[in-house]
């Protein structure tokens, strides 16, 4: 990949990955950007958490590289490029960055990772007894002055107050340096602004939503099949591929596709099911989402008729699916097996 001049960051951010010849007209950048989305996502040491709840780490020496900032401008690019966002972050974070309030900032118990700390506050809120609460947090929880809660007795009604200080600590006031840089670099292009006009709907942008999920339906509605003309004897068979990838849609989405994926720690074959995300992964849009704004290209289904014994092709340049028109493809056990193979042998699907 080019290095990117840091003066041109207001334009189009064109990619070229080693050994892939391709005109980017927008898949291979959002491959890129979903790639990085995705290593941060799973396997960066700046953060920490479950994929979909990540926390940023306390890291001095990325601060002083200033790697946060660097990942915040890289996500303000994805935005501004109509790539899709990192959504991976905790409920506490996201309103921080939506608000950049401590005021704003919901915070529980239940969002500590398990630990001393955790426990000890499930602790205290179970407490009912006055005298036993005020016992135990006033003399018997010192990280209450770590997190800043200096009252000298903490009484009984202080108790929602006192838990939401030290959750705020936990979650937010360790890691405040890094998400300071993190929004710093957000600020590119003036995605921040656009973003905190607006903080209900950008929530999406940076926060897993589980109700949002891919279906079959989602995803076929994204393609667009350019057929012949209707009544052809080119047409039929088109119609019986269109229908075989609407069929594999559907059974992706209930489980029903494996693949045997070969495990580069261990350098085993284990089976893996398919889902939806592959789908719109495979060279077609780059990513494993569909952007808040939708795709700026539409997603296009393509027959081709001259050779039809070359395997079906997926540019993420043009965002289109290219299936040679044949007898193995209008059978759907062998459109089954020949997509999916496709898929997970292509040039660098799903690797970072």
């Amino acid at each position: 990949m080019k290095r990117v001049n840091p003066g041109c960051l207001n334009g189009i951010v064109t990619v070229q990955f080693i050994g892939e010849p391709a005109v980017d007209e927008g898949g291979p950048r959002k491959e890129l950007f979903f790639l990085v989305h995705k290593y941060m996502q799973q396997s960066s040491s700046l953060f920490t958490g479950p994929p979909t709840s990540r926390r940023f780490v306390h890291n001095m020496i990325a601060l002083q590289k200033e790697e946060y900032l660097h990942y915040g401008v890289i996500s303000a690019l994805s935005l501004y490029q109509g790539s899709p966002g990192p959504t991976m972050f905790a409920a506490p974070v996201v309103d921080y960055i939506l608000y950049g309030k401590l005021n704003a900032v919901k915070v529980s118990v239940s969002d500590l990772t398990i630990g001393k700390v955790k426990t000890t506050l499930e602790e205290l809120d179970a407490i009912s007894d006055p005298v036993t609460f005020k016992q135990e947090a006033s003399f018997n929880t010192p990280l209450r002055f770590k997190a800043g809660y200096t009252k000298p007795i903490v009484a009984f009604e202080d108790k929602e107050e006192f838990i939401r200080c030290i959750c705020l600590h936990q979650l937010i006031l360790t890691i405040q340096s890094e998400i300071d840089q993190f929004i710093k670099g957000l600020m590119t292009n003036g995605i921040l602004d656009v973003i905190r006009s607006n903080p209900d709907k950008s929530r999406k942008l940076l926060q897993h939503d589980d109700n949002e999920r891919l279906t079959a339906e989602i995803v076929d509605s994204q393609f667009h099949c350019i057929f012949s003309d209707q009544g052809s004897n080119k047409r039929a068979s088109e119609e019986a591929i269109a229908f075989n990838f609407s069929h594999y849609l559907e059974d992706v989405e209930q489980g029903l596709v494996t693949s045997n994926v070969l495990d580069p720690d261990t350098e085993e074959i284990h089976p893996s099911k398919v889902n939806l995300a592959h789908v719109l992964q495979f060279n077609v849009t780059g990513c494993d989402a569909i952007p808040v704004t939708g795709f700026d290209t539409s997603l296009t289904i393509m027959f081709d008729h001259n050779e039809p014994h070359r395997k079906l092709t997926a540019n993420t340049c043009s965002c289109t699916l290219n299936f040679p028109v044949c007898d193995l493809l209008t059978n759907y056990e062998s459109f089954k097996n020949d997509f999916t193979e496709c898929m997970f042998s292509s040039p660098g699907f799903g690797k970072v």
